[in-house]
């Protein structure tokens, strides 16, 4: 009786247009593989997650393999090369070592590893050699893109901010104001720095009602990419704060990332790593200071009355390293 197999192929979000990595072709090379053993092909499964990288294991795709495996469904997985389960080799062993459990064999198309102590330490040395690849290449993509903003151009990749649009000027990538969200966020800067048509100025919880009431389209309602995880027109305190925030809507859009300093043991402020780029104003400098002095007016105002006076309150902060662009 002839073993049965599943073929499974992936591209990540590291080598999306690799030569070879397409997930066709890695899909013809395992059924190739699998006919010169006369292997029987259960299934052929093909992992194409945009937002995904090389290190992730926690995938539709891979996790069928996990659990036709606990199923019993199968004998052996055919994998065109070891960095297509992950880049990372611990857990390329969690997953080898998952399917070993439940009695299924992973074989990989470019190479053979004997199940022997010099077998295991080639494959093991190919997967080093792997990751290392990965961090070269996400590394050689972090300079381009500083780079890149260095000499003008915005990078938002595919997100701009609300009020804009992307646009190529001049052979450089930049925003484009977007009138129909841009006097939305003019209402909103007005509403909170002067006050609505009875002139009180609006918290950030009563802006974001006031949306919802008028049915305003948030990013979310207009942008495919955008996690949507409201009722349409529904806006909140949080996404209206980042709105007032982003010194973005004064002109001045900054890309980086968030880092760690190891030895301080915490976040680096951004402004330290961040590039400036200019862009289409849609609010003054005036106003968007104005902004900014009242949120800490409120904040300020915030802390005078609060009800309880707690023995940590405003000494200990949570900092999570993100990306964030503004």
């Amino acid at each position: 009786m002839s073993d049965r197999a599943v073929i499974y192929a992936r591209v990540s979000g590291d080598d999306r247009g690799k030569e070879g990595r397409n997930l066709a072709g890695q899909l013809e090379m395992g059924r190739e593989y699998v006919q010169d053993r006369a292997y029987k092909v259960v299934t052929e499964l093909a992992e194409d997650d945009r937002g995904a990288s090389g290190y992730e294991i926690d995938l539709p795709k891979l996790n069928q393999v996990r659990e036709m495996a606990a199923a019993g469904e199968f004998d052996v997985l055919v994998v065109r090369e070891l960095d297509r389960l992950s880049r990372n080799l611990a857990k390329q062993l969690i997953v080898e070592e998952e399917l070993r459990r439940h009695g299924v064999r992973v074989e990989y198309v470019l190479a053979e590893y004997p199940d022997t102590p010099e077998g295991n330490l080639q494959k093991h040395v190919k997967a080093v050699i792997a990751e290392y690849e990965r961090e070269k290449i996400k590394e050689r993509m972090v300079r381009g893109r500083r780079l890149k903003a260095k000499a003008g151009h915005v990078l938002t990749h595919g997100r701009a901010p609300y009020g804009y649009r992307p646009a190529k000027v001049d052979g450089k990538c930049t925003l484009t104001v977007y009138e129909p969200e841009a006097r939305i966020v003019r209402l909103i800067f007005q509403w909170y720095t002067e006050g609505n048509e009875d002139g009180k100025k609006l918290s950030l919880v009563k802006i974001a009602d006031r949306l919802t009431e008028m049915r305003v389209p948030t990013r979310g309602d207009t942008d495919d990419q955008v996690a949507k995880r409201r009722g349409y027109g529904t806006w909140n305190r949080a996404a209206i704060g980042k709105i007032l925030k982003r010194e973005t809507y004064a002109g001045v859009f900054h890309y980086g990332k968030l880092h760690w300093d190891d030895e301080r043991k915490r976040a680096i402020n951004p402004r330290e790593t961040w590039i400036p780029v200019k862009v289409p104003a849609i609010v003054s400098r005036e106003v968007w200071e104005a902004a900014q002095r009242q949120s800490e007016e409120n904040k300020e105002a915030s802390r005078r009355n609060v009800r309880y006076q707690y023995l940590l309150r405003s000494r200990v902060t949570c900092t999570i390293a993100v990306f964030m662009w503004v």
